[in-house]
């Protein structure tokens, strides 16, 4: 939750629509929600990167991720 309360105002303006936009913004934010809960898992897909069980720090970079994307994702459904 501190990830997303530091990067919402960031993400409010670039996807504000003279910028970047709105969907964009989604899209990349629900991306990084994705590869966020990949290295929270610990994933499979990614046994080569970890030997079977993640570490303390790709759980943390990954919850980093994850609440980065989080704000990405909604911020911009946000009205005034």
């Amino acid at each position: 939750s501190v990830c997303y309360t530091i990067s919402c105002p960031a993400i409010g303006l670039l996807s504000d629509r003279s910028r970047i936009g709105p969907r964009p913004m989604i899209y990349a934010g629900l991306l990084a929600q994705a590869i966020g809960f990949l290295l929270i898992g610990p994933s499979p897909l990614l046994g080569w990167l970890h030997g079977g069980s993640a570490s303390w720090l790709q759980v943390v970079g990954g919850l980093v991720l994850f609440g980065v994307g989080e704000s990405m994702s909604m911020t911009p459904v946000m009205d005034d």
